[in-house]
């Protein structure tokens, strides 16, 4: 049996919420120590990872044996959306059976079950992280991100970041204008930067990923030339102050070159 409860509602509503802007389906994976899941987007431009110990689950936590629960993420966030602010949830799964179940307990208990699905072994990825080397790790505030990609929302599709010992750039260019979002090392909540990279990310995939901040206001990039861009967020329980993380893995958008050819 599995079960896994959290007063707070809030805190599990924002993690489905934000893992089903990049993933339609998923497999959940219990264990003693916690609940945890990896997935790439159908076009491999994003890999994600959802790590939550036991004690974040505040309400308390019982898995003996690991076990897989596939789960489509568009029904699920639509059960998750039906809690309220004060309910407790809890997910549940009993040995053999065909089905998860949410519990939410507020004013009564209201269960809802969901089918557990088959999902392709081609959509899960077989590790969550990259064997990449980054030249610069940076945290920063949430909002700070959410500015930088508004701003470039009026020029382009895409936002170039750059980190290098100055500080952070955030900037795009179209038509009609341009933006560059300056931070120097005094506006980071901490910096570790042996050399400067940059990239330039889809603006899409950047929003989605930022669907997180309803549950944090911090986040970590990690960078180097000519590979995803890393950002860490950690998902705190105010209850009990137990720490979960999620990590995303972004691709970097090819960028064109123009190629002239003499006459």
């Amino acid at each position: 049996m599995f079960s896994a409860k959290m007063q707070d509602s809030k805190i599990l509503k924002g993690m489905i919420d934000a893992v089903s802007a990049i993933i339609d389906e998923t497999y959940f994976v219990a264990d003693e120590k916690g609940l945890n899941l990896t997935a790439m987007d159908e076009s491999h431009i994003c890999l994600m990872s959802m790590s939550l110990p036991k004690d974040l689950f505040d309400g308390g936590y019982e898995c003996k044996a690991q076990v897989k629960l596939g789960i489509n993420l568009e029904d699920m966030t639509k059960i998750m959306k039906r809690a309220g602010a004060s309910d407790a949830i809890e997910f549940k799964h009993q040995k053999e059976s065909e089905k998860f179940q949410v519990q939410m307990k507020g004013r009564g208990t209201r269960t809802f079950s969901l089918r557990l699905v088959d999902i392709d072994a081609e959509k899960i990825p077989p590790s969550a992280e990259l064997d990449v080397k980054f030249d610069a790790k940076v945290t920063l505030d949430v909002d700070i991100l959410d500015q930088a990609i508004k701003d470039a929302e009026i020029y382009q599709d895409t936002l170039e970041v750059q980190i290098n010992k100055e500080g952070v750039k955030f900037s795009a260019e179209g038509e009609v204008g341009d933006i560059e979002y300056q931070l120097d090392q005094d506006h980071l909540e901490a910096a570790d930067i042996q050399k400067g990279g940059r990239g330039v990310f889809s603006l899409s995939f950047l929003k989605n990923i930022l669907k997180i901040s309803a549950i944090t206001d911090k986040v970590t990039l990690n960078i180097a030339e000519n590979a995803p861009l890393k950002f860490e967020f950690e998902i705190e329980n105010p209850n009990n102050q137990a720490k979960g993380k999620v990590t995303y893995f972004l691709a970097p958008r090819v960028e064109e070159e123009e190629s002239y050819q003499s006459d």
